[in-house]
């Protein structure tokens, strides 16, 4: 961590200002933890600095205060209202989106939470397009069913390809879609 402050800090020529802006862009883009190493490391090296790093430490601790109370709401929610899985995978939406790097123990939480209330979730979604689907064939509407079960094609879409499969894996799946919409 001393390595990353004094090579920021020679690049920029021992300029304040510039170690400032490398700060300010790792809490602009949420990397809390980078930046309050480098804050660490600027005070260490600059103690009479302390008041302009205090200012970008108070907005990070805000930041995390955030992070927090959204984080309970989960919890609360996760509690008083389990089968809200809607309600669940916002909050975790959010949270993904407040903070780049959480510690582990917060990645870990967040990811076994989402997993269990993306199964849900989708297992409810699936089962009420493949009633409405069902309901459409027996009522001889052919191509309707067929639209309506191929929006099922959309669940867990988005997380498969988050998964980073080999490109043979991802491109034969985005054929196979592609050929399911071109014949619907």
């Amino acid at each position: 961590s001393v390595t990353i402050f004094l090579t920021i800090y020679f690049c920029y020529g021992g300029n304040f200002s510039s170690v400032y802006d490398k700060i300010d862009s790792l809490i602009e883009n949420k990397d809390y933890s980078n930046a309050l190493i480098l804050l660490e490391n600027h005070i260490t090296a600059n103690p009479k600095d302390f008041d302009n790093a205090q200012k970008r430490i108070s907005k990070i601790m805000q930041a995390r205060e955030d992070y927090s109370n959204i984080a309970q709401e989960l919890i609360d929610v996760l509690n008083t209202d389990p089968t809200n899985d809607k309600k669940q995978l916002d909050i975790i939406s959010i949270l993904e989106s407040l903070e780049k790097n959480p510690n582990s123990k917060t990645t870990l939480f967040i990811q076994h939470a989402k997993s269990a209330a993306q199964f849900s979730y989708f297992k409810s979604q699936y089962d009420k397009i493949m009633a409405e689907g069902k309901k459409l064939f027996e009522q001889k509407e052919y191509f309707l069913a067929a639209k309506k079960f191929e929006t099922g094609l959309e669940l867990y879409q988005k997380e498969f390809f988050e998964q980073n499969y080999d490109n043979d894996i991802t491109n034969t799946v985005k054929n196979g879609l592609k050929q399911i919409a071109e014949v619907l």
